[in-house]
């Protein structure tokens, strides 16, 4: 994959739009997950704080940026909060980006191996370079450089394997690459569950459902078309990725892909 630094920023900036995309605009409907497995609870834990001290979040920049934190979001970014992860439309946004800032920092063999560490231009991504609300710098300030958790190398291999084979509807990168929010955001949920003891058939259920809440329209689409698809088949690049999803899925069924959700 060759690039050129302005290159890079005209896309990055493209994915972008006027700077952070944070979440602002919400689309209606809950999330589609066509054969859905139970999951296990999931916690936030300490993530937040630990998050915060790193820097990654600016507790202060993250509410200007937002229009504002509710209660319940300040209480899990101090670490206050012990009631499960709530995944729905309401919390779209908080998780959108507390998954991003997980997902850019945390040391990993995704990041470490995958194809971001040979990536030259990737100061200029949208998941970096979109990233302002951190205490220090930009996103590749942080990016691969803290151990937010402490994941197992059997751990590490199914994220790496899931990672590997999920795609979301705004590009053709697989997470393996998280080169915008959403990819980030994707990675760091899928650590923070493994982590916690998630098998890679929850994992893949975990990623449909985060990826049916950004991208309503193109999950509702995938769903309504394809209805007995498992949640590993329907994140396959041949429906979840930009190309696939316009090629099997946009024929049928009215919609579009953006970074800006």
């Amino acid at each position: 994959m060759t690039i050129t630094r302005n290159e890079a920023i005209k896309i990055s900036l493209g994915i972008v739009g006027l700077g952070l995309i944070i979440g602002l605009i919400i689309q209606k409907g809950e999330p589609v997950v066509p054969g859905q497995v139970n999951l296990p609870p999931l916690y936030w834990g300490d993530i937040g704080p630990r998050l915060v001290s790193a820097g990654v979040i600016d507790v202060v920049k993250l509410e200007k940026a937002t229009g504002g934190l509710s209660d319940e979001e300040k209480a899990i970014l101090k670490g206050d909060y012990r009631g499960e992860i709530k995944i729905g439309k309401e919390e779209s946004g908080f998780l959108l980006n507390t998954f991003w800032a997980l997902g850019l920092a945390q040391k990993s063999e995704v990041l470490a191996q995958g194809p971001m560490s040979s990536f030259e231009a990737a100061a200029y991504l949208a998941s970096t370079g979109g990233w302002t609300v951190g205490r220090d710098g930009a996103g590749d300030y942080y990016l691969n450089k803290h151990q937010i958790l402490n994941l197992t190398p059997e751990q590490e291999k199914i994220v790496y394997g899931v990672a590997s084979n999920t795609y979301r509807p705004c590009c053709d990168n697989p997470t393996l690459f998280p080169d915008c929010n959403h990819g980030a955001a994707l990675l760091g949920a899928l650590e923070l569950a493994a982590n916690q003891g998630y098998n890679e058939e929850q994992l893949y259920t975990l990623a449909l459902r985060l990826n049916s809440l950004w991208f309503p329209g193109e999950y509702q689409g995938i769903a309504e078309k394809f209805p007995d698809l498992s949640p590993k088949e329907a994140l396959s690049a041949e429906y979840s990725s930009y190309s696939g999803w316009q090629k099997n899925v946009a024929a049928q069924v009215q919609g579009g892909a953006s970074c800006a959700i």
